[in-house]
């Protein structure tokens, strides 16, 4: 029992994680569609343009240039920054923003991902000296993977140094290597192991804090043995991912124990989320800056939405991306290129971006919270997701070599959509990489790099057809009968269909936008509506709820997009109806369907046309009595859209019935029919009709057509016995 339920958990797991798969490979390939140009330009790296008075205008004139170091990932050799460093930014209170300092704290970030193998030649270690950190003040605690002590298994590697600055201060660094070793990954998913045993769960993320009371143990014997002081001492502490996430716990500690706020600067760089405390929003934690990308996975897990809360204490700093940029212009044509000069440095080829803003986190986010509704359910729910994670984490690391590949999928992928696979794996890895951040700092100064636009992710429940457009009337993306129109992203914004009657789409904030719901019938459906707002960081601020929202021919309702005041509006009369019929469905199409007929008649045919008129062409058999009669039909219809998915209209054909007596020689009957008509769409081209009518029955013309041979169910009929007659007739089809 225990193994079958293990293997239900693995198998859940794995399609867990190939769904959201699929949904970063549909997005992502637009991508390359759009913007190939970023897998054949290269930039060089020009030292002086970011050594320019206009990039440090903003800065002291007493700053003085240092050369820092990061491990380039492609080569592993040192590679080094030019920047510039004051010490007199360490005077100044933590509650200001020094993007000066960012960018030295962000490149120590991203010189802590280099072992220490001989660490005076490490780029940290080197960071450091350039910093005025002498070699023998500089400890290193860093760890590998093969440890089976279960207490051990969060632990986390960091360096410490001290010295004391030219005021007579102490200053003590703190920089935190983010995920390398399984033990750290395993740790990442450590929300709170603890609660199977305890059945409480704890306030802090439970991997990341104890990885930030191992820094803190370590801290508090450094300090004793170097004679340092809390009270008196200013503390740098920075950290990418992982190590993001210690300092922000570390920071606050150090506050709570007596350290000056004014004199902790705690930069973090793509810190996830770390506690479900209620004061994580006190602004007396506003010395903590936090650098995240919307567009990046990591800061927006665990969830803060719904009942998971997780957030992380500080002030929030977002990095533009194609939805925030309040110049999208400039951001694809001057600041991408920019960064690009940098990120090909660093890493020997080009920048992938993401055009999804915050959507792809939040549908992961979705997907997860409906399987574990809580963290409680992460480890004890119907489908707790907690251990096969964990499993999938291993098999990563030390599986086979079929383990590690799934490469069915990704043979798949590969056949139906070229490329998808590397550049979405690409692109992933790049929105999160420490060398991104670093290039969007180096890249821009704190007014250009920084954005504080808002997104909206709008969710439709029900039967709905949608567009947004802006001023000229150009659409970005539009839903038809639940369905985007541009499933893949292609040239719009991202939408997506999940579940029967659900659907989704992200909005910008960086344009003036406008939501129409409209819908091409005559009574409307009932469309429920939640509008989400988001920060530029993708944290979730508000939500506005419609539930009873009913478009028709006569009432259409729209939302238009500011980044500062929205409502629904309700738009009625002859302008809703223009707008109502302008995105209705007209165009031609050719359904084949499977019909079941009143009397046992099983067939097949076509509809072909558009809503308004159509012809409709096949044949039918009796089954009842061996095959031995057939009907032919061809006839004409119309249907207009009546609710939701569901259409009526009237149709009129002409039956051809040929018996085959066995008895006798054959008949062919004329049998003229109209009736009315009614369809349901389920999903996408899935249609359900059936139709309720009468044949017409003339007397010395097609009366033996309805003989109980013919008809083998009895019928009620209008004047069966006189010279016309009505036979009351009914079938279903499926249409396809």
């Amino acid at each position: 029992m225990k193994k079958s339920l293990s293997l239900l958990r693995n198998i859940t797991a794995v399609a867990i994680c190939f769904l959201l798969s699929s949904v970063f490979f549909a997005f992502a390939q637009s991508t390359t569609i759009l913007y190939p140009e970023y897998t054949e330009k290269t930039y060089p790296l020009i030292s002086e343009e970011y050594n320019s008075d206009n990039t440090y205008k903003d800065y002291k004139e007493s700053s003085s240039p240092i050369t820092l170091y990061i491990s380039n990932p492609t080569t592993k050799e040192p590679f080094a920054l030019d920047m510039l460093w004051n010490e007199d930014w360490l005077e100044k209170s933590a509650y200001i923003y020094n993007h000066g300092l960012a960018r030295v704290l962000c490149t120590l970030a991203c010189s802590s991902y280099s072992y220490p193998n001989g660490k005076e030649k490490s780029p940290l270690a080197l960071s450091f000296n350039a910093l005025g950190f002498k070699s023998e003040d500089i400890s290193f605690y860093y760890e590998e993977d093969g440890l089976n002590d279960e207490d051990e298994k969060d632990r986390v590697s960091f360096a410490l140094a001290h010295k004391t600055s030219a005021r007579g201060k102490p200053v003590v660094a703190i920089v935190v290597r983010g995920t390398v070793i399984l033990d750290e990954w395993i740790s990442n998913v450590n929300m709170a192991d603890s609660y199977r045993k305890t059945k409480t769960l704890p306030v802090e993320h439970e991997g990341f804090s104890k990885a930030a009371k191992q820094v803190y143990t370590t801290l508090c014997s450094y300090m004793e043995e170097h004679s340092l002081s809390f009270a008196d001492s200013t503390f740098l502490l920075a950290g990418h991912s992982r190590g993001a996430a210690v300092c922000n716990l570390l920071g606050v500690r150090l506050y709570q124990d007596g350290v000056k706020a004014e004199s902790i600067f705690d930069y973090t760089v793509a810190c996830p989320n770390v506690t479900r405390s209620s004061d994580v929003k006190d602004k007396a934690y506003s010395y903590i800056w936090n650098i995240v990308n919307q567009e990046d996975m990591v800061p927006s897990m665990p969830f803060s939405d719904g009942e998971w809360g997780y957030h992380k204490y500080g002030q929030e700093l977002a990095i533009i991306n194609s939805f925030t940029c309040k110049d999208y212009e400039k951001y694809e044509h001057e600041y991408l290129p920019a960064l690009d000069k940098y990120f090909t440095a660093f890493h020997g080829r080009n920048f992938y971006p993401f055009y999804t803003g915050n959507f792809l986190p939040f549908i992961m986010s979705t997907l997860m919270r409906m399987i574990n509704r809580d963290p409680t359910r992460f480890y004890s729910g119907v489908l707790p997701l907690h251990d096969p994670l964990t499993n999938s984490l291993d098999d990563m690391f030390f599986g086979t070599e079929e383990e590690q590949n799934p490469t069915l999928i990704n043979r798949l992928i590969e056949k139906y959509f070229p490329g998808m696979l590397e550049y979405t794996n690409i692109a992933t890895n790049d929105m999160h990489a420490s060398e991104t951040y670093l290039s969007w700092l180096l890249t821009l100064e704190a007014d250009d790099v920084y954005t504080t636009t808002n997104t909206f992710i709008i969710e439709f429940f029900g039967n709905v057809n949608a567009k947004v457009v802006d001023d000229s009337g150009k659409v970005f993306v539009e839903i038809k009968n639940d369905m985007p129109s541009n499933p893949l992203y292609l040239g719009g914004f991202p939408a997506l269909w999940l579940f029967e009657g659900t659907v989704y789409m992200c909005i910008p904030g960086n344009g003036k936008y406008h939501l129409v719901i409209s819908d091409d019938c005559i009574l409307g459906t009932y469309v429920k509506a939640k509008i989400n707002t988001y920060t530029a960081g993708g944290s979730l601020i508000k939500t506005r709820s419609y539930n009873k929202l009913r478009a028709n021919w006569y009432k259409v309702y729209e939302v238009d997009f500011d980044n500062s005041n929205y409502a629904m509006q309700c738009i009625k009369g002859s302008e809703a109806t223009t707008i109502a019929r302008e995105s209705a469905e007209h165009g031609f199409s050719l359904r084949p369907e499977i019909t079941f007929g009143r009397g046992w008649l099983l067939g097949a045919g076509v509809q072909a046309g558009w809503p308004l008129f159509y012809t409709r062409a096949g044949f039918m058999t009796n089954v009842w009595y061996g095959l031995h009669s057939f009907d032919f039909y061809g006839g004409l219809g119309g249907q207009v859209l009546l609710a939701g998915a569901m259409r009526m209209g009237l149709e009129a054909s002409v039956k051809g019935v040929f018996d085959v007596d066995p008895m006798d020689s054959s008949f062919f009957y004329v049998v003229p029919y109209a009736g009315l008509m009614f369809s349901f769409q389920p999903w996408k081209k899935l249609r359900i009709r059936a139709s309720v009518g009468t044949d017409f029955c003339f007397k010395d013309f097609n009366e033996n057509a309805f003989n109980p041979f013919m008809v083998p169910v009895s019928a009620w009929a209008v004047n069966r016995n006189g010279d016309f007659a009505l036979y009351p007739t009914f079938d279903v089809s499926i249409q396809f």
